[in-house]
Parts: C-alpha cells; structure tokens; sequence
C-alpha cells in the first residue's frame, strides 16, 4: 500500500499488488509438418518455432535428431544435420519467441518417422516434434536414359529418338532443337510427336530435320 498525506491532514491510499511471474517453460507453438515430401539425394529443410520464457540467446539451446521405425529409434549423427537459430518478434512480452530452421542431409531411411527434440539448458526443459517421412511419398528426381550420339536415316523414313525418362509424376517433357545457334522449342503436330514416355517421332524425315536435338 502507498499512502499520501498533505498537510491539512489528508490523506490518500492505494494498494498496489506484486505478483511473481512464473517464466514458462519450452513450447513448441509452430510444430514440425505431420508429413513431408523427400527428394532422394538432396538436403531436407525443416523448420520450427518455439516459446520459452528462459533462454537468452541461440546458445541456451540444445537439439537433437533421431529416426524411428518398426519401433527401433536411431540417433542421426550431428555430422548429418545443421542447424540456425533466430529470435523473432512475438506479441506476448513474457515469453522470448525463437525460429529453429534444421537442415538434414539423408543418413536415414526414406520410411518413418524423424524425431526433433529441443532443449532449454536454462530450465532444463525439453520438447520434441516429430514428422513422417518416406513412403509413397518419397521424390524422385527426373533423369533422362543414355541417348544415342547419332541417328542416321533416309529421306522420308520415319524417326524415333528412344529416351528413358524417369522421375516422380507428374513430369513434363519438353524438347528443342538446334535453329541458326539457338534452341527452338518443338511441339507435337503433323510431323513431330512427343510420347508419354520421352521419345520424339519425327514422320517422314527430311534432310531439313537434320540437327542437334
């Protein structure tokens, strides 16, 4: 209570209450994605945000990273993964608001589930998220077979430029074709056709059709 008295003898009181806030301890408020695409061979970014009223700056964090399957749980070495830490603004003044952005390189199966636990060394809190991986829903990235150097033909004979295309739908597939020191798109009509599976048909061939393709 604080109380004011003038000199006529007046008086004036208030009572100010003093409460302890407790600091909260880590919480995850932007979790991991339930499931996530992979493309074989190349890096998986994830990224999370979290609460937590004790940690100061990037180094009161700690994270780890295992992957589960059939119920056997590995540690992903620290070798595989990177990882960046940002503050970022939030509207709750009682709590520090924290991006983590992990990229993962592939050391693990292309099924089940990837484990991400966060740590605040400060209150010695720690949280996990987690996201499945793999499955149908592993990427592939698109490559073309072995082409041959050279096709010979004569004139008015039809070609077929027999290509392997691989890659996980849906692929598009486009062709081009050497004019004057540039590339011309090609599309199908009454003499060139471009087939589901990649190939090119060029009907009735002429010396004109000649070139790098």
């Amino acid at each position: 209570m604080i109380e004011i008295k003038d000199r006529f003898g007046n008086v004036a009181g208030e009572i100010i209450q003093v409460v302890v806030v407790e600091r909260s301890d880590l919480e995850i408020i932007k979790p991991l994605p339930k499931l996530t695409n992979l493309t074989l061979g190349k890096d998986l970014l994830l990224g999370v945000k979290v609460h937590t009223g004790f940690a100061t700056d990037e180094d009161d964090f700690t994270l780890s990273l295992e992957h589960s399957l059939m119920g056997i749980v590995e540690g992903i070495p620290s070798e595989h993964f990177t990882y960046e830490i940002s503050r970022v603004f939030d509207v709750d003044f009682t709590k520090q608001a924290w991006n983590i952005e992990v990229v993962v390189s592939h050391p693990f199966s292309d099924l089940g589930h990837l484990i991400l636990s966060i740590g605040d060394t400060h209150s010695g809190a720690i949280t996990t998220t987690q996201l499945v991986v793999g499955g149908v829903d592993v990427l592939e990235e698109p490559t073309i077979g072995p082409l041959p150097d050279s096709i010979p033909f004569y004139p008015g004979e039809n070609v077929l430029i027999d290509v392997s295309v691989k890659g996980s739908a849906p692929i598009k597939i486009t062709w081009y074709k050497e004019e004057s020191g540039r590339y011309e798109t090609i599309t199908s009509d009454d003499k060139f056709t471009v087939h589901p599976n990649g190939s090119l048909s060029i009907l009735e061939a002429q010396r004109e059709d000649e070139g790098r393709y």
